[in-house]
């Protein structure tokens, strides 16, 4: 009876150690064959209509993976940036200016919560510059827009985990606006007249953003509606 249970023990861990060596062999084989496909990408070797399906592979991948380091998915590529506020990961991959442009490239992003991905943006020109946690599933997002060589806009929007589902809103407050700044309705970027806009400094938690548009220092702050107003900290910089 006791060499029974023996050989029914041993037989179990060792189909628990083949399970995991395979499993793990897998996980292994997949992460090879996702950075080769973002090695073709970001030599300009991939189809338009690939772009998305490798996108859709690298999310499935880490959704299953859930102990993946950031280390180990920045290391796909030398394109692919991941931010990550307490439980919520993004990840960003902007296509390579040599072969696609510095305006034509692209941006992919994909967020990453509780084991469950989303895309957020695709075929987009989205640079992240920081996310900050507001509450339990509600997050703020300050992104460069980089679509125009000569113009750059920035973005500012939430994003709301419900679920399995994503609520993204834009926070410019577009009715109440600082001379010559522009709001455009369909991409929600702000723009700044024919010129650059630029984050200098995120304080207070998102409470007040000092952004440099111009040759003049703006502050935008936080108002109780839950949106950002555009204000001039002072005229003219001098030299």
């Amino acid at each position: 009876m006791k060499k029974t249970l023996a050989v029914i023990l041993f037989i179990c861990i060792s189909a628990i150690g083949v399970y995991f060596y395979f499993n793990s062999n897998q996980e292994k084989e997949q992460a090879i064959n996702i950075q080769t496909l973002f090695s073709k990408w970001d030599k300009g070797e991939v189809k338009d209509s690939e772009k998305a399906d490798i996108m859709n592979a690298l999310a499935e991948s880490v959704s299953k993976n859930p102990q993946i380091t950031i280390k180990e998915i920045e290391a796909l590529s030398n394109y692919i940036s991941v931010f990550e506020a307490d439980n919520l990961r993004v990840i960003q991959y902007i296509e390579n200016p040599e072969f696609y442009g510095s305006s034509g490239r692209e941006s992919y992003h994909v967020v990453v919560h509780n084991n469950q991905t989303k895309m957020l943006g695709s075929k987009g020109s989205m640079r992240i510059e920081e996310i900050i946690k507001r509450d339990e599933h509600l997050y703020y997002v300050y992104a460069t827009d980089y679509r125009v060589s000569n113009i750059t806009g920035i973005q500012i929007f939430s994003i709301e985990l419900d679920g399995r589902t994503l609520n993204r809103h834009s926070l410019f407050n577009k009715e109440v606006l600082a001379e010559k700044f522009v709001y455009d309705d369909k991409s929600e970027i702000l723009y700044y007249e024919n010129g650059h806009v630029y984050f200098k400094e995120i304080r207070d938690k998102g409470n007040n953003i000092l952004i440099f548009a111009g040759d003049t220092d703006f502050i935008m702050q936080l108002s109780e509606d839950g949106f950002y107003l555009v204000t001039p900290v002072f005229e003219k910089i001098t030299e």
